[in-house]
């Protein structure tokens, strides 16, 4: 492909991750874990090295029952000694446990306990671990892996991407009715809807599609109509954007057209029935400033009489919905 949307760059704005952190935080507390995950996740993307962070995702995989996602984590942990040292190899052992994988434990007390970097009130502990592991380990041997069939869409998202974009015209012919499904769920990833459509076009695929997005539908044959990046409406609104910033606050200039691109790539292409230009530049500008809590007036240069303010609080707050699912739902 062309565009390599597996490296899709974004701009974080100020203090996503402690928001998230603290987001994901809260459903902990409320009990909705499979909620708080994907918050967290996000958070751990974006300062892999906030110890309070991983803390708090590795807890939120371990309440999930998700041993192996925790074990990678406190894996990570250990080897390039991010927070305290001994609470993570102490939380690892107790996966390791859970995983039945007595061989590791026992190759790492034994590391532990040769090397004398066990604190002093905890040698005796770790000698008993030791014995225990030994035990298990000449009994029972690590579970087994096991090759899982990865279908299309049923994979992280990294690998989902990889998938689509290594698609031929045979590939699309061979997965066709699962890709239109997909387009046409409730459910879909809608980063991935955009990313599958610019296949099909690279493709040359010729039939109308219909697309559902953010409960919206639309219907178009993707090679008659512009590619993502070049869409019509979502440059007017850069360019109105640059008119409006460029001079008067560039640092704003460069998160909004962020915003703008990212917005647009997550509805793409619902824009196209898109008509009220100055809606859409006021309502980027909102959430923008909204980030910063600098709101300024009348930058756009439109009285309230000119501005419809049911239809911009409207588009305010499908920005900020597509925002939400943008951070979610791009892991």
């Amino acid at each position: 492909m062309n565009d390599d949307f597996s490296n899709y760059k974004v701009i974080p704005f100020p203090n996503l991750p402690l928001r998230l952190l603290d987001k994901g935080s809260n459903l902990l507390i409320e009990g909705r874990i499979k909620e708080a995950i994907p918050y967290l996740e996000k958070a751990e993307q974006l300062e892999p090295e906030n110890p309070d962070i991983l803390y708090t995702l590795i807890g939120a995989y371990l309440e999930q029952g998700n041993f192996t996602k925790a074990k990678m984590l406190l894996e990570e942990m250990v080897h390039t000694g991010v927070g305290d040292y001994f609470e993570t190899v102490e939380i690892y052992m107790t996966v390791l446990f859970q995983l039945h994988e007595y061989k590791k434990i026992t190759t790492m007390l034994t590391m532990l306990l040769d090397e004398d970097q066990v604190p002093l009130e905890k040698i005796d502990q770790y000698k008993e671990l030791l014995e225990l592991s030994r035990n298990l380990a000449n009994g029972i041997d690590e579970l087994p892996t096991s090759d899982v069939h990865i279908n299309l869409f049923e994979d992280d998202l990294k690998t989902t991407i990889q998938n689509l974009e290594n698609l031929d015209k045979n590939g699309i012919a061979r997965h066709l009715p699962e890709i239109k499904e997909y387009l046409e769920s409730e459910t879909g990833n809608p980063f991935l809807k955009t990313i599958l459509l610019n296949v099909l076009r690279e493709n040359h695929y010729e039939e109308k599609v219909v697309v559902k997005k953010f409960n919206q539908t639309v219907q178009l044959n993707i090679q008659t109509y512009a590619d993502v990046q070049d869409a019509p409406f979502p440059r007017k609104v850069k360019e109105k954007l640059e008119v409006l910033l460029v001079h008067e606050n560039p640092s704003l200039l460069t998160y909004a057209v962020t915003l703008t691109e990212r917005f647009f790539f997550m509805i793409y292409p619902l824009e196209m029935n898109f008509s009220s230009l100055d809606i859409w530049v006021n309502a980027i500008l909102f959430v923008v400033e909204d980030y910063f809590d600098q709101h300024t007036d009348n930058i756009s240069n439109l009285s309230e009489m000119e501005m419809n303010k049911e239809e911009l609080a409207k588009a305010i707050d499908f920005i900020t919905e597509v925002e939400q699912q943008f951070w979610i739902t791009t892991q």
